[in-house]
């Protein structure tokens, strides 16, 4: 199992894969230790990835989600828009079983 990130924080593999300085390696390590031990525990690899807001990265992205047939777990509850506080609640507390769904 792989854990990819988008908005956490770099770690050590982000680093060196980056071929950034040595010293931004150990600075990357550091700071994304907690969140290579948390893989480690629940036995998956954890992958930082930067992205901004450019068309041609997301193209990638999509590529890649696309050939791995990658596809993010739902939360089973559908929740309708009169339903929107309770989904904010489940998502606050942290126990969403995937992706919160909204209809409109």
């Amino acid at each position: 199992g792989r854990l990819l990130s988008l908005r956490t924080g770099p770690n050590k593999r982000f680093g060196k894969k980056g071929n950034f300085p040595f010293w931004k390696q150990k600075l990357f390590s550091v700071a994304g230790a907690k969140y290579d031990y948390k893989a480690k525990k629940h036995d998956v690899e954890y992958h930082f990835m930067f992205v901004r807001s450019d068309g041609a990265q997301l193209k990638k992205i999509t590529k890649i989600i696309e050939e791995h047939n990658i596809v993010p777990p739902i939360h089973p509850t559908l929740f309708p828009i009169d339903n929107v506080n309770e989904a904010l609640e489940l998502v606050a507390s942290g126990r969403p079983k995937g992706k919160v769904i909204i209809n409109f």
